[in-house]
């Protein structure tokens, strides 16, 4: 959904998503520029930035990093929605539609590891 339009759009996450918060050091990387990552999923993540008119829904970005700690993991990837964030900011979701398989498997690992953390009786 686009809030900022008023386009009423369902979107369906069919993943469990982590929160990220600061200390977790992950980011990521767009044209040499790095985004703050507020949660993570296996196939995509939600930023922060500080521009309206930084990203636009469904554009696609091409070639980005996603940075965990001191791992870089290339991805293609697509903007699905943007929105407000707080009075001062805007948060963006964007969809890998392309990353390697190795680090597909390394992420639903971290994410396995980090959701343990969150829910640790389940």
């Amino acid at each position: 959904m686009n809030r900022d339009s008023g386009a009423e759009e369902k979107i369906v996450r069919r993943e469990f998503r982590i929160p990220v918060q600061e200390k977790d050091d992950i980011r990521m990387r767009i044209n040499e520029k790095e985004y703050a990552v507020t949660n993570l999923a296996s196939r995509g993540v939600q930023i922060v930035y500080g521009s309206k008119d930084e990203f636009e829904p469904h554009a696609d970005l091409g070639h980005a990093e996603l940075v965990i700690k001191e791992r870089r993991i290339g991805v293609r990837a697509r903007v699905m929605y943007t929105t407000k964030f707080d009075p001062e900011h805007f948060a963006c979701g964007f969809y890998f539609y392309e990353l390697g398989e190795g680090d597909l498997d390394f992420l639903r690992e971290f994410i396995s590891q980090k959701r343990g953390n969150l829910f640790p009786d389940t």
